[in-house]
């Protein structure tokens, strides 16, 4: 698995072998939100994101398809605890392959803090 940064960076990938997949690690903080996704997907392109726990066999979720951008994948996730996770990314069908299997992938990070209670102060 190549380590990927855990900003938004599009790398380009394919299937180009039957029964292919790619596997990715990144660094995820606790709390922080995490939006994995494929993008721009080629005309036989379908793919499927599995993630797995720090220990690379336990998987945490999956997603088949972007109700969004069919047929690219997004998957949405908050970890409890910060840590090395991996991604599974594969075609949905595992005998496709070839050049027009290319998609992009990217992981989005976004966190947010509120601080409560409220106070204001009118006059």
């Amino acid at each position: 698995a190549n380590l990927i940064p855990s900003e938004p960076s599009l790398q380009t990938r394919n299937v180009h072998l039957e029964k292919d997949e790619d596997w990715v690690k990144f660094y995820a903080l606790a709390g922080a939100r995490y939006t994995l996704l494929t993008t721009n997907p080629g005309g036989h392109a379908d793919t499927v994101i599995e993630l797995y726990d720090t220990d690379q066999q336990t998987l945490i979720a999956g997603n088949i398809d972007d109700p969004d951008r069919w047929p690219s994948s997004r998957l949405v996730w908050q970890p409890s605890r910060g840590g090395l996770y991996y991604v599974r990314i594969r075609h949905y069908d595992e005998w496709a392959f070839g050049c027009t299997t290319e998609y992009g992938f990217t992981i989005e990070t976004s966190s947010s803090e509120a601080y409560l209670p409220l106070l204001l102060h009118s006059r």
